[in-house]
């Protein structure tokens, strides 16, 4: 062969990343019966019966595929407070509920659910339809962020629907960084609007991969808040003040209490103080955030976590049960 026709094989076993999003929906038990839920799972544990046991509840077949072009998700967040109001497709604007998705190409991607005629049955069926991107705001859809994937986001649920047309998200990326966003609900466009980034993880005086990032805050602190959590591969979580993110208000690295990089840290969605962290050590740790503030940095008794167990595996994924605060995924 050539070498023109070696380039060309070269160029068609070049990989490309293509993922998926699914919309999955959980079919409940339907029943003319005024049975409940928790009595139907009492009842099925006598039952061997597993035709009962699948009837009462179960994780449906997904009603709607999302393929991506050229790129993989790698996180993703419901906005929890209730539907937002967005024009889809030029039509008038309604409220829907927004999913925020991080992906492999460095952008973030919003999408609502909607219902949406079927051509094929004439039924309305459970669509994700393309609200805005990261992307939008940039000439060139090309530039991405210097090639850093998005790792991770998170809203900030201390913003209630009815109150404001913008917004904010929270990102994190394989470069090291950190971003801030606003998300602007005009009439007729969604816009997402970068309004911070600084170098948040290293190691070795090079850019380590930023796992993990949330807002310190849920739906129940009224207050305004300033406060973010990270946690990288450089084996440290970090929280910061956005007002002033040359360095972070506190940190706890390998001599602290984590011995490995920081995968997932998750916030309480009903408790003011508690989050909870995972890390390649296979440890989820529950914290206290006033213990982490910069008056007790001195101290390292006082950055303690609350409680910690071993589970076996390195944690890349922690989620709070919305109502019960005592379960975490």
């Amino acid at each position: 062969l050539n070498e023109s026709n070696q380039d060309d094989d070269e160029e068609k076993k070049t990989a490309t990343r293509s993922g998926q999003l699914r919309l999955h929906m959980i079919d409940r038990y339907s029943s003319s019966s005024s049975s409940s839920l928790s009595s139907i799972l009492l009842d099925e544990k006598k039952d061997n019966n597993d035709k009962v046991r699948e009837k009462a509840i179960c994780f449906g077949k997904e009603s709607h595929v999302l393929r991506m072009k050229e790129e993989g998700i790698l996180d993703g967040k419901w906005y929890q407070r209730g539907a937002l109001p967005f024009s889809v497709e030029q039509q008038q604007q309604c409220e829907l509920p927004v999913y925020a998705a991080a992906c492999s190409s460095g952008y973030m991607r919003l999408y609502g659910l909607q219902k949406q005629y079927s051509s094929t049955d004439n039924t309305k069926d459970w669509n994700l339809v393309p609200l805005a991107s990261s992307s939008d705001s940039l000439q060139d859809e090309t530039e991405s962020n210097d090639n850093a994937l998005c790792l991770s986001l998170d809203w900030n649920h201390s913003i209630p629907p009815s109150s404001s047309t913008t917004h904010e998200i929270v990102s994190s990326y394989s470069d090291g960084t950190i971003k801030t966003h606003e998300i602007r609900i005009n009439e007729t466009t969604t816009e997402i609007h970068e309004t911070n980034s600084w170098m948040a993880h290293s190691m070795f005086h090079q850019p380590s991969e930023v796992w993990t990032t949330c807002f310190a805050t849920n739906a129940h602190h009224t207050s305004p808040n300033n406060l973010i959590l990270s946690g990288g591969d450089d084996c440290t979580m970090k929280l910061w003040d956005v007002r002033s993110t040359t360095s972070p208000m506190s940190k706890i690295g390998c001599d602290e209490n984590e011995s490995g990089g920081v995968t997932s840290i998750s916030y309480h969605p009903n408790l003011e103080y508690v989050f909870a962290s995972g890390s390649y050590d296979e440890i989820v740790r529950l914290w206290d955030i006033r213990y982490l503030s910069s008056f007790s940095s001195g101290n390292k008794k006082k950055k303690q976590p609350l409680a910690s167990v071993n589970v076996g595996g390195g944690v890349w994924r922690l989620k709070w049960h919305p109502s019960k605060d005592n379960v975490l995924l």
